[in-house]
């Protein structure tokens, strides 16, 4: 079966390589992509990469194959540069560039009247690299929505990141991207609470793991150094937590259960948040952290269904830990919901009537919302308005997670992909696209940029997954192929950030 690419930038990305035995180059091309090698022999001095390309105008009704080629819609005048090089694209929309330097740069395309974008790529010394990028037309009309967030979710700070990135110093660098590349107000990074036992009486929980003396949540120390400098750069931060089970115990099996989980089992897990929450709330006061998340995806102590009072059993625990945060947190509270659409799994189908009056906002996770592989923009939209149209008589303002991975049909599966293959090889199993990721993304802020504003109505863009390394292709000191980067969620050095920078609702 031929699949399509509905895409908001499109790149056909064909690579002479010059090397010894014609090597494959290291860094993975994208879904549609063409790779043709040579022989060469090998010079001393680095030879620039050569980039040429067409620059053409996206049509939202239409299907894209991957490998797109418009005659009837190319863009002349369109500004493109790179690595100090620039070219403005002729009357075919085609453009060329003979001088980039080699190494890891963003091609960013401009003209009036169209959405700017970029994309980023690792360029190697000799090769010459062709990209196909089209532009959507500007809105007439951008409707201001004051206070409107753009949310940065870095990566899981759990586990060795702590080391690894906080210690050497990749926040910081991280945040300023978050404000200056992706145009985020907003930073926040998971950071749950550890399962440490569990049966079907009791639960425990832990702010350090269980696998490894490593593994814990961040301290008040790093916080207060990652919230100064999220403030200093006009960033506000919100305190993301949760709970995580290690796969150390059986506790998904007692909360996932098809029954009712025992008072016992409730009485511990409420307590034990609650013992957590609260000085982490204290914590949030102290340090001016504007918003706490109280977690996501956690339909299991949510649903009345697994309590033996029912609905009104679930909402009285959960207005008391929200009573007993409110009394030390000044600041605003969320919790986020997840969506599975090809499923027709809705997590606030199960909260208990009241449930979303307790906090401040109520986030949505998304990531697939069409069942068709590839939709056109316009599908995409059509499915973001019926999925927006539910949350209009919530009495809160909604903010969206998108989690969509930047892989070919992206947007009609549910399956997560792990930014670490060593976690799991699903990456390997999906070609590389990261503009259907951007397409979801366009989709969301051109709906919303349509709708009233206020409660029951959009408020808020999240992205999960942002990397703290400018090049996703590779990390240092690991194999290249280590990280699924180029296919996970992250937007960083992808379209989908420049599209999240245009959208600022004039904040």
């Amino acid at each position: 079966m031929k699949k399509f690419l509905t895409t908001t930038f499109i790149l056909l990305l064909v690579v002479f390589t010059a090397g010894c035995n014609g090597n494959k180059p290291d860094n993975t091309a994208p879904a549609g992509t063409t790779v043709l090698t040579t022989q060469a022999t090998s010079k001393p001095e680095q030879p620039p990469a050569q980039v040429s390309g067409i620059v053409y105008f996206r049509d939202a009704a239409a299907i894209y194959p991957p490998n797109f080629v418009s005659s009837e819609s190319t863009l002349k005048g369109a500004s493109v540069s790179i690595s100090g090089e620039s070219a403005i694209s002729g009357a075919s929309g085609s453009f060329e560039l003979k001088n980039v330097t080699p190494g890891y740069h963003t091609i960013t395309v401009t003209k009036d009247g169209y959405i700017p974008t970029t994309v980023s790529w690792n360029f190697s010394s000799g090769e010459s690299y062709i990209f196909n990028i089209g532009l959507y037309r500007t809105p007439a009309i951008i409707n201001p929505r004051p206070g409107f967030i753009n949310g940065i979710i870095t990566w899981d700070a759990g586990g060795w990141l702590i080391d690894y990135y906080y210690k050497k110093g990749l926040f910081p660098p991280t945040y300023t991207n978050a404000a200056t590349n992706a145009g985020g107000n907003l930073v926040t990074v998971s950071d749950p609470l550890f399962i440490t036992s569990a049966t079907e009486d009791h639960v425990t929980m832990s702010t350090k793991s269980l696998s490894s003396f490593w593994w814990r949540m961040m301290n008040e120390s790093e916080y207060s150094a990652l919230v100064t400098d999220a403030h200093s750069k006009g960033l506000q931060f919100m305190l993301w937590i949760g709970t995580m089970d290690e796969g150390k115990t059986d506790y998904y099996k007692f909360v996932y259960t098809n029954g009712k989980v025992k008072d016992t089992f409730w009485n511990d897990w409420f307590s034990e948040y609650e013992k957590y929450a609260v000085p982490l709330a204290q914590m949030a006061e102290k340090l001016g952290i504007e918003y706490i998340n109280l977690g996501h995806d956690m339909t299991y102590a949510i649903d009345g269904y697994h309590f033996s009072g029912g609905a009104s059993d679930s909402l009285a625990r959960w207005q008391k830990l929200i009573t007993a945060i409110r009394a030390v947190y000044h600041g605003k509270l969320t919790y986020f919901g997840g969506v599975s659409f090809p499923d027709n799994f809705y997590e606030d189908n199960t909260y208990p009537p009241g449930f979303t009056g307790l906090f401040d906002a109520v986030g949505v996770n998304v990531q697939a919302v069409s069942k068709t592989f590839n939709p056109s923009l316009d599908e995409l939209k059509a499915a973001v308005t019926t999925l927006l149209d539910r949350y209009t008589e919530w009495p809160c303002p909604v903010f969206i997670m998108i989690r969509t991975p930047s892989v070919d049909g992206g947007t009609s599966f549910e399956t997560f992909i792990e930014p670490l293959l060593v976690v799991n090889r699903e990456a390997d199993k999906h070609e590389m696209n990261v503009w259907q990721q951007a397409d979801i993304y366009e989709a969301f802020y051109e709906v919303i940029n349509e709708r009233p504003t206020g409660n029951g109505q959009v408020m808020g863009i999240f992205s999960w997954g942002y990397n703290y390394l400018d090049n996703y292709l590779t990390v240092p000191g690991k194999s290249d192929g280590a990280m699924a980067m180029d296919k996970s969620s992250n937007i960083r050095g992808k379209p989908a950030e420049a599209v999240m920078k245009f959208w600022k609702f004039n904040q």
